[in-house]
């Protein structure tokens, strides 16, 4: 559900945000710019949900380390920051995803469809491959039982788009 939610944020980082750039004009920064305020939002409000509907499970274990290989990390990351770097130079470099209009109907197409994809376990590419993941450690996570969470999550968060979008664009 956070990869679904944080991808929101970039021109990359849910497939219909590419359709949706193409279509519209829209470029990497359009997206920084025009959502990721509003995706910090839904994502500190994600982490508060989860504090209330997964509170039995946050409980720390040291012998299950999330990270455990560090140079991984520390390259991941690199690569990260530079294709980042390069989406948002590519007025400077020459290399444009898309072009920019900024209409909100884009963006209100854009949450609802990146956002959406929490609903339910097939909703998003992301839901399907951490619910593999899970059952192959031994967490089997029922399609019934993610969108009982995922309808919460969903709500939740479309439900502050509507005035992020009324207050930021049509008042």
């Amino acid at each position: 559900m956070a990869s679904d939610i944080g991808g929101t944020a970039t021109l990359v980082g849910d497939p219909p945000n590419i359709i949706i750039a193409s279509r519209a004009g829209l470029t990497f920064n359009d997206f920084l710019v025009h959502l990721t305020p509003l995706v910090i939002v839904l994502t500190a409000v994600f982490i508060g949900l989860c504090r209330l509907l997964f509170r039995k499970a946050f409980r720390y274990d040291p012998e299950r380390a999330a990270i455990q290989d560090k140079v991984m990390l520390v390259q991941s990351l690199s690569v990260l920051g530079v294709v980042i770097a390069a989406f948002v130079l590519h007025p400077v470099l020459h290399y444009e995803p898309s072009g920019g209009d900024h209409n909100v109907l884009w963006w209100a197409l854009a949450l609802g469809a990146d956002l959406g994809g929490n609903a339910t376990a097939v909703g998003a590419s992301a839901n399907v491959v951490i619910l593999g993941i899970a059952e192959r450690n031994g967490a089997r996570v029922s399609f019934w039982q993610f969108t009982k969470y995922g309808l919460v999550v969903t709500v939740v968060t479309v439900a502050l788009c509507v005035p992020y979008l009324w207050l930021r664009y049509l008042l």
